[in-house]
């Protein structure tokens, strides 16, 4: 049978249990959970970013891929033969190929006289359209547009809006004057103007369309994405041993 000393023995003891479960953290227990949650954030944020830029890198591939499978319809439509000097003649000194282009590209020249806008792809978009289901194909999901280098100068390209991807000039182009003397081993070209898919001496290695790099080739994982003139699309590392592996003269074995 409850007396009253057992009721309010228990009473006192229910307010000393409520009283323990509802004591917030003390300073000491807020810093562990505290130092716990940045030790996670320190070990996982890496591996999202990792993965994000992987899935980039994938989509950036496949957007490759298709042009360069969209350049192979075109060829094949075409007699064998490549996009040549595409788009309106340019005026002025400044702007001599690939009109409409507005910007001379910045990358290494042979000759300083050399003020086309080689590398540029916007001419080629409507070209190509007829082959792509949509214009998103021309920009790396990696590279934001327009895109802002180093220096905090906006690039070449001229759709900003659009392309961020580059063409093999000396397949679009194929006018850029040999260095002088040719370095050792590198055989001349065998012609200016216009190059067939005959001409091309190792389809596999020959690049026609690339990630925009400007000189560095590190837009994935210290590589690029490139898609080369047998239909294939790949990845490559910048590192000295992969150099001239896939590369842009047609005439290379």
């Amino acid at each position: 049978m409850l007396t009253q000393k057992h009721i309010r023995r228990a009473k006192q003891w229910s307010k000393r249990e409520t009283r323990r479960l509802v004591r917030g953290f003390t300073l000491i227990e807020l810093l562990v959970v505290i130092a716990i949650v940045a030790l996670l954030a320190a070990v996982l944020f890496p591996v999202f970013a990792k993965a994000r830029d992987k899935a980039r890198q994938t989509a950036c591939l496949s957007n490759l891929r298709q042009l360069g499978l969209a350049a192979q319809q075109y060829v094949i439509d075409n007699d064998g033969t490549f996009f040549y000097n595409a788009g309106t003649p340019g005026s002025g000194a400044s702007v001599t190929r690939f009109s409409p282009s507005v910007r001379d590209d910045k990358l290494a020249r042979d000759t300083p006289a050399d003020k086309s806008n080689r590398w540029d792809p916007s001419p080629l978009i409507p070209i190509l359209d007829p082959y792509i289901k949509t214009n998103a194909l021309w920009a790396c999901p990696a590279l934001a547009l327009p895109y802002v280098n180093a220096a905090g100068q906006t690039e070449e390209n001229t759709r900003a809006d659009i392309a961020s991807y580059q063409v093999n000039a000396y397949l679009a182009v194929n006018s850029i004057p040999d260095p002088a003397p040719l370095p050792p081993g590198m055989p001349p070209r065998p012609h200016l103007g216009p190059v067939t898919d005959g001409d091309i001496v190792n389809p596999a290695r020959i690049k026609v369309f690339q990630d925009y790099y400007n000189g560095t080739g590190t837009v994935h994982s210290g590589g690029a994405n490139y898609a080369c003139a047998d239909g294939h699309a790949k990845w490559q590392a910048a590192s000295a041993a992969n150099a001239g592996l896939i590369t842009s003269k047609w005439w290379t074995p």
